[in-house]
C-alpha cells in the first residue's frame, strides 16, 4: 500500500481551507513620559547696569524711548503735517484746515528763494540744527503769523482806556514812579504807538514805558523803525494826529521821538515765561489768543500772570470775549464790545 494521500474524485465535494489559530495581540507598552529638564534661572542685572544696544541694530527690533518713537513718528508724516506740529508746539496757533493752502500760499516766495525745491526740503531745513536753519525758521514764522494791525484798531478799546481803565491805573501808580505798560503781539508797532499817544493825550505829565513784543523777528525789526507807509498811516490816523506825531521822510512817515523813545521792542514768544522786567500795570493782548490752542492759550494766560500785579488790566481783543480764563487768577470784566481782566 503506498503512504501517499488519496486525491479527492471529481464528485467529492470541495474542502475548507484550515485556519492558523489567532495570537492574542499584545498591547504597546506606553513609555513613561520625561518631564522636561528647567534650565537654571540667570540672575536678574542690578538696577543702574546699562546694557548698550549696538548701533546697527535697527529701530524697529528694539525697544524705543519716547523720544524716538516720536521723532520716527514725525519723520513719517506729510511735510504739512510736520510743518503743522512745530509751528503748534512753538508757538501754539493753530492752522486753518485747509492747511495745503495756507502753507504753500504764505511760503511760496521762502521757498522761491532758498534753496529748497518744495516745501518738504524748506521743512527738513528748518528742522536741521544750524544759525542758518535758525535764520530760516524766523522767516517761515514770521510769514505764518497774522500781522493784520492798524493805528487805533477798535476805538471803542481806546475810549475805554481813556475814559476809565487808564485813570483807575494811574491812581495805583505814585511819581515819580512810571506806569509800565506791554504791548504784546504788537506786530510792526501801530498797537504800542497808538498807546503811546494816548498816554500824551490823556496824562502828557505822567512817566510811563511801553515794551512792544512779537514772536516774528522780521515784524520786530520793521516796528523798531517807526516808519510807516501812507497806506499805514490812512488806516485809523485822523489828520490831527498824523501832523502832530509823525514828521514826513521821503515817502513815508517817521514816528515824533517823543512817541518813539518810551517804546522799546523785542521779540518774544507767549508761551515762554517773559524776565528781566518789573511788573506791568496794563497788557495789551488784543486778538492773538483767539489764534492760540486752549492748552497754549492757558500756559500765555499764566505767564502774564507772573509779570503783572494784583489789580492790574489785561485788554482782550473783540472776539476773545468768551475765552476760558484761570478764574484764580483774573476777573472778568465786559462793556459792550470791550473785554478785559482784572488781576486778582
Amino acid at each position: 500500500m503506498s503512504d501517499q494521500p488519496k486525491r479527492p474524485g471529481p464528485n467529492a465535494p470541495p474542502t475548507r481551507p484550515t485556519r492558523e489559530p489567532t495570537r492574542p495581540t499584545r498591547e504597546p507598552t506606553r513609555q513613561p513620559t520625561r518631564q522636561p529638564t528647567r534650565q537654571p534661572r540667570s540672575k536678574p542685572k542690578p538696577l543702574g547696569v546699562f546694557t548698550p544696544v549696538p548701533l546697527s541694530t535697527p529701530l524697529a527690533s528694539r525697544d524705543l524711548t519716547p523720544d524716538e518713537r516720536e521723532r520716527q513718528r514725525r519723520v513719517s508724516m506729510a511735510p504739512e503735517d510736520r510743518l503743522w506740529v512745530y509751528l503748534s508746539d512753538n508757538t501754539g496757533v493753530k492752522v486753518p484746515e485747509d492747511q495745503n493752502y495756507f502753507f504753500e500760499s504764505r511760503l511760496r516766495r521762502i521757498i522761491m528763494t532758498s534753496d529748497s525745491k518744495d516745501l518738504n526740503g524748506l521743512v527738513n531745513s528748518i528742522l536741521r540744527p544750524g544759525v542758518e536753519a535758525e535764520e530760516l525758521r524766523n522767516q517761515v514764522v514770521d510769514a505764518l503769523m497774522t500781522h493784520e494791525t492798524s493805528f487805533f484798531r477798535n476805538p471803542e478799546v481806546f475810549e475805554k482806556l481813556e475814559t476809565e481803565i487808564i485813570p483807575d491805573l494811574l491812581k495805583l501808580v505814585t511819581p515819580p514812579s512810571e506806569l509800565r505798560i506791554w504791548s504784546a503781539a504788537s506786530s510792526t508797532g501801530q498797537e504800542a504807538i497808538s498807546t503811546s499817544i494816548l498816554m500824551q493825550e490823556v496824562a502828557p505829565h505822567r512817566p510811563y514805558s511801553i515794551l512792544g513784543s512779537d514772536i516774528g523777528v522780521g515784524t520786530v525789526n520793521k516796528a523798531s523803525t517807526g516808519k510807516y507807509s501812507v497806506l499805514e498811516t490812512n488806516r485809523g490816523l485822523s489828520a490831527s494826529r498824523l501832523h502832530q506825531w509823525f514828521a514826513k521822510e521821503g515817502v513815508a512817515f517817521k514816528v515824533h521821538p517823543t512817541i518813539r523813545r518810551s517804546i522799546t521792542y523785542r521779540v518774544h514768544n507767549l508761551l515762554e515765561p517773559l524776565t528781566g522786567y518789573l511788573p506791568f500795570h496794563l497788557v495789551m493782548l488784543r486778538n492773538v489768543l483767539v489764534y492760540f490752542d486752549e492748552q497754549s492759550r492757558q500756559q500765555a494766560f499764566k505767564h502774564i500772570a507772573r509779570v503783572t500785579m494784583p489789580g492790574s488790566v489785561v485788554v482782550l481783543g473783540t472776539g476773545e470775549q468768551l475765552l476760558n480764563v484761570p478764574d484764580q487768577l483774573f476777573t472778568r470784566h465786559v462793556d459792550r464790545r470791550v473785554a478785559w481782566l482784572r488781576r486778582k
